[in-house]
């Protein structure tokens, strides 16, 4: 199978059938947009979809022998103001670590 990552949102579900373990954000801000993530099948998980403002970012949760290790991936478009994008992720941190 081929395709280009860029197409991913148009190509998910094509994706999904062949490969287990895909999480997708189903991002919104253009056709490009989304993060993409793929976990082996031998790590347990699970996921949740944030919102960091106009951007949706995956928070994994890795099961790793008797740790869990969380996980935070997003991507900023270059269309998007890298202040608000900062200042959504330093609003998140501080929720989550009730700082």
């Amino acid at each position: 199978m081929h395709n280009n990552i860029r197409s991913a949102s148009k190509n998910i579900d094509e994706f999904r059938l062949f490969i287990d373990g895909l999480i997708y954000n189903e991002g919104c801000l253009n056709s490009n947009d989304g993060t993409l993530i793929y976990v082996r099948n031998e790590i347990s998980f699970n996921h949740d979809i944030v919102n960091l403002g106009p951007v949706k970012a995956v928070q994994l949760h890795l099961k790793l022998g008797n740790s869990t290790v969380d996980v935070l991936a997003a991507y900023r478009s270059p269309s998007l103001c890298p202040l608000e994008f900062t200042i959504a992720l330093e609003n998140y941190f501080e929720a989550m670590f009730h700082l």
